[in-house]
């Protein structure tokens, strides 16, 4: 099963995570020296660009301030898609609306995979499992 971590820091979660099965996919980080060491520590975690961890994906993505949202490999800010995988929507997710709507859609939602990773821990504590 996969997971993302959208305050990676060093990687705690991405490691409870991993011990617990998953496999981190995608990670947000945006203090480079953090990021290095989350990437000592995590080194097959995908990331946005070759250098950079992804930065976490807000209602406003199409504005490449800083070169945020810039495609890693393409001169141009990500489209709604690239964005909504990125926050793990599948794609036969559908977005209603316009451009702007769909990305305050998806910019202002819980990512599914981490929304998964919550709900089963809570569905597992009320089973009366322990950690």
């Amino acid at each position: 099963m996969n997971a993302i971590d959208l305050f990676a820091g060093c990687g705690g979660l991405s490691l409870g995570f991993e011990m617990a099965g998953f496999n981190v996919v995608f990670v947000v980080e945006h203090d480079k020296s953090i990021a290095k060491s989350y990437k000592l520590n995590h080194s097959t975690a995908k990331i946005m660009s070759k250098d950079e961890l992804s930065a976490t994906i807000t209602t406003r993505f199409d504005t490449p301030s800083l070169g945020k949202f810039t495609h890693p490999y393409l001169h141009r800010a990500i489209t709604v898609r690239e964005a909504a995988r990125i926050q793990s929507f599948p794609d036969t997710f559908q977005f209603i609306g316009t451009k702007g709507s769909q990305m305050k859609q998806f910019g202002n939602a819980v990512p599914p995979l981490l929304a998964k990773a919550v709900a089963q821990t809570i569905m597992h504590d009320i089973k009366g499992g322990s950690l």
